[in-house]
C-alpha cells in the first residue's frame, strides 16, 4: 500500500516503454517519477558493472541514457541503492543524470529505503525540492505506533525522525531543513489524517517544533469530519471547539492514505512569504504560520476548507479576509482568486492586496493543483466501481 500518488503502475509502466521507444533527440525529462519497471523485468537485475559495460557499449547517446536510467530504477527496485546511485552517475547529461537521481529516490522510498531515497535526493540537484516533496509524501506508510488519542504520539514521530538523522545529516543546510519540514508534516498527517478520529489529544501535546504541524493534520481531519454536519463559513469555529473539547470529537469513516487528494497551492510567490512565519503542509505547500494557538489553527482550518473543496468556501474566505489577524488575511487573499476568480479582492491593507493580485496572476500558470487523483481515463481506486485495495 502506498500513500496517495498521482500515477498508477499501469500508467507509470505504459509511461516508460513509450518513452524507451522514443528516439528524438530533444526529449525532456519529466522529474514526475514515471518508469518504475517495464513489463518482463527479471527477478533480479544484473550487476552495477554487467549494467554499466551493457549501456556503455551502445552507440548513441540517448540510447546509452535510457539503459542507464532503466538499469538504475531496476537497482533500486531491488533495493540496491548504491549501484543504483552508479548507474545514475554514469548518465553523460547534467539534466538526465539529476533526473535519474530524482527517479530513484521515489523508487527506493515506495520500497520502504527513506534514507537511501534521501541521499538519492541530495544528488538530484536541480530537481533536489521537489525530490524531497515526493520522498516524503509518497514513500511506503510509516505506521506509526500512536493514534490521534495518544498524548505521546509526537514521541513515535520523533523516534522515525531520529532513525533519519545521519541521512539527513549528509544534506546540505538548505536542504536538511525541508526535508525535515516535509517529513515532520507528513507524519502529522499520516497520523491524524484519513484516521476518522479528530482527536485534539495527540495535536495539543505536540512539543512547539511539532505544533504547526500537528495543528495542520488536526484542522484537515476535523474539516473532513464536520464538513458534511456543519456550514462552511461556521468551520473556523466549530474547529476550535473541537480542539478545546467545546464540542464532541469529530469522528467519521476512516480513508486510506492512497485515496488522500485535495487542492493544493505552492507558495504565491515566494517572496511574499518572507513577511512572515511558515510552516511545510500537504505535498510541499507552505501557510502562514501564528505563535497564538487559536490563531494558527484558524490559519490551518481555513487551509483546510480550501483542500477539501467545500461549498461556501468563499463565503468562509471572505470572513477571514474580514478578521483581525493579518496572517489569516493573508491566507485567505491567496486562496480567494483559485475559490471566486471573479471576487475582486481586498482593497487594503496593501500588503494583503499585494498577494491577492500575486495569487490571481499565477491561476493560469499551472500554480493551482489536485493533489490524488488519478490520470484522465483511469478508474479511481478510491471509487465505488475500483477493485478492492490490496496491502503490499
Amino acid at each position: 500500500m502506498i500513500r496517495a500518488h498521482p500515477f498508477t503502475l499501469p500508467s507509470i509502466i505504459a509511461g516508460a516503454l513509450m518513452f524507451i521507444g522514443c528516439s528524438t533527440p530533444d526529449v525532456q525529462p519529466t522529474s514526475t517519477g514515471q518508469a518504475p519497471h517495464p513489463e518482463g523485468a527479471a527477478e533480479q537485475p544484473p550487476t552495477a558493472v554487467e549494467a554499466n559495460a551493457s549501456c556503455a557499449a551502445l552507440n548513441i547517446e540517448e540510447d546509452r541514457t535510457l539503459c542507464f536510467l532503466e538499469a538504475a530504477l531496476h537497482a533500486g527496485e531491488h533495493a540496491t541503492a548504491s549501484s543504483a546511485s552508479s548507474l545514475c552517475q554514469s548518465i553523460e547529461s547534467d539534466l538526465w543524470r539529476d533526473e535519474c537521481h530524482f527517479q530513484v529516490a521515489e523508487v527506493l522510498g515506495l520500497g520502504g529505503d527513506l534514507a537511501a531515497g534521501l541521499a538519492s535526493c541530495g544528488r538530484a540537484r536541480r530537481f533536489e525540492t521537489p525530490c524531497i516533496i515526493h520522498w516524503a509524501w509518497w514513500a511506503r506508510p510509516f505506521q506509526l505506533a500512536a493514534d490521534p488519542s495518544d498524548p505521546d504520539a509526537w514521541r513515535a514521530i520523533a523516534t522515525v525522525e531520529r532513525e533519519l538523522e545521519p541521512a539527513l545529516a549528509q544534506l546540505q543546510p538548505r536542504l536538511m531543513s525541508q526535508a525535515q519540514g516535509q517529513l515532520r508534516a507528513s507524519l502529522w498527517f499520516e497520523l491524524i489524517y484519513g484516521s476518522g478520529d479528530a482527536n485534539p489529544t495527540a495535536a495539543r501535546a505536540a512539543p512547539d517544533e511539532h505544533s504547526a504541524s500537528a495543528r495542520t493534520a488536526f484542522a484537515a481531519e476535523a474539516v473532513r469530519l464536520l464538513g458534511a454536519q456543519v456550514e462552511t463559513v461556521m468551520l473556523p469555529r466549530a474547529v476550535e471547539q473541537a480542539w478545546h473539547g467545546q464540542r464532541q470529537i469529530p469522528q467519521g469513516a476512516p480513508i486510506r492514505p492512497e485515496c488522500w487528494s485535495g487542492r493544493i497551492l505552492d507558495p504565491v510567490p515566494a517572496d511574499l512569504l518572507r513577511d512572515g512565519p511558515v510552516t511545510p503542509t500537504v505535498h510541499g505547500g507552505l501557510r502562514r504560520s501564528s505563535s497564538d494557538e487559536d490563531g494558527d489553527l484558524a490559519i490551518a482550518t481555513t487551509e483546510a476548507i480550501f483542500f477539501h473543496q467545500l461549498p461556501g468556501a468563499t463565503a468562509a474566505l471572505e470572513a477571514a479576509l474580514a478578521g483581525d489577524s493579518p496572517s489569516l488575511r493573508w491566507t485567505a487573499a491567496r486562496l480567494l482568486p483559485f475559490v471566486a476568480p471573479e471576487n475582486p479582492g481586498p482593497t487594503q491593507p496593501p500588503e494583503v492586496r499585494a498577494v491577492f493580485e500575486a495569487a490571481r496572476a499565477l491561476i493560469g500558470a499551472g500554480v493551482d493543483t489536485h493533489w490524488g487523483e488519478p490520470p484522465p481515463g483511469e478508474v479511481d481506486p478510491c471509487s465505488a466501481n475500483a477493485p478492492p485495495a490490496r496491502d503490499g
